[in-house]
């Protein structure tokens, strides 16, 4: 059942894509991409604490890439090594620690926020 504060959240998501999204590839690896018009570019700092008592630091380039966007996809879920092309810029999905690259931003679970690092621009 859908609420008033899914509706909202919905609603929050679909103009956010509209003023701060950009279009750009993902590519799933086995040669199946689509392109997503609108695309919320955002970011996430990832702190870890490794042998030696040391913080490690890692910052992500994250997506906000809604989920019917990549439904015509063989492999629709976001996966480590998938790629994500924005211009000249290639960053593939991954996350720090061997922890799941994306989840879920809403609680509709209808966008993804798909976390990358930056491989490749030219």
């Amino acid at each position: 059942m859908t609420t008033a504060f899914d509706r909202a959240t919905e609603a929050a998501f679909t103009a956010a894509s509209r003023q701060a999204g950009v279009s750009v590839t993902y590519s799933a690896g086995t040669g199946d991409s689509v392109t997503v018009d609108r695309a919320i570019p955002g970011e996430t700092m990832f702190e870890e604490l490794s042998d030696g008592d040391v913080i490690q630091s890692w910052q992500s380039r994250d997506w906000i890439i809604r989920v019917s966007d990549l439904s015509s996809l063989t492999a629709s879920e976001p996966a480590r090594g998938h790629r994500i092309t924005d211009g000249t810029r290639v960053y593939e999905v991954m996350s720090p620690a061997g922890g799941k690259p994306w989840r879920f931003s809403d609680r509709g679970r209808q966008w993804y926020r798909i976390h990358t690092k930056l491989v490749s621009e030219t």
